[in-house]
């Protein structure tokens, strides 16, 4: 069940009231639904996904059902939930490969001005950039096993392209599933679809004017850092 589906859910004005549980028995979750009508029975939706992400920041969840009117709110979840609404609160890490400093510049700029609780690792060449993931050179005192979160990658790059690293971030088991955003200005045919082929999760060509610079960052940030759902470490 995803944002939308919450929300028409709890905007049914027949519900009195609502309870979100977790099932330990079968790793699911319920939503149990009280209707308005006593005569009427409660309503259980399930699901054998696990903990839903959409409830990973609790508060927001609740602030739903507060604002339709919902009363009595009893949210159920075990410490692996707890685990994970502690990951889902902690600063992410972007790690942002780009030469052009007023490039950099203007994505640090993006960044600072979004409320997203991140912090922005840049490097400035493609073999800069593997030497931090792979934790060489520089960065060999660095935990090779902290991946960032997203990691926002120019094509024309120094020393090696970002195809290049592109394609050694996935030939490697501990970045293979990091999402890539290829952030450039090039919008070349052969780029766009050798991008994809190596397994760009996308490919942005970058907005002339700093506003909207500043609101594609600020969407990229909010929908790989809060809302997908990340693989698993």
């Amino acid at each position: 069940m995803n944002e939308r589906d919450v929300r028409l859910l709890f905007d049914a004005d027949h519900w009195l009231d609502a309870k979100v549980i977790h099932d330990a028995d079968d790793g699911g979750w319920k939503v149990l639904l009280l209707p308005k009508n006593p005569n009427n029975p409660p309503h259980v939706l399930s699901s054998k996904r696990g903990t839903p992400r959409v409830f990973k920041t609790s508060d927001t969840a609740i602030s739903w059902c507060k604002d339709l009117g919902f009363l009595n709110i009893t949210l159920h979840f075990d410490g692996i939930y707890d685990e994970q609404a502690a990951m889902a609160n902690s600063e992410k890490t972007v790690l942002l490969v780009e030469d052009n400093d007023d490039d950099v510049e203007l994505t640090l700029r993006a960044f600072e001005k979004s409320d997203l609780k991140s912090k922005v690792e840049v490097t400035k060449d493609g073999k800069q950039a593997l030497d931090y993931l792979f934790a060489k050179g520089d960065y060999s005192a660095r935990n090779v096993t902290d991946v960032p979160n997203l990691i926002l990658l120019d094509i024309n790059l120094p020393k090696l392209s970002g195809l290049d690293v592109l394609k050694e971030i996935r030939s490697h088991e501990t970045t293979q599933f990091v999402p890539v955003v290829l952030l450039t200005t090039s919008d070349e045919y052969q780029d766009v679809v050798t991008g994809y082929q190596l397994g760009s999760n996308s490919y942005i060509k970058k907005p002339v004017s700093f506003q909207v610079f500043a609101d594609v960052i600020n969407d990229l940030g909010q929908y790989w850092l809060q809302i997908n759902t990340p693989p698993p470490q």
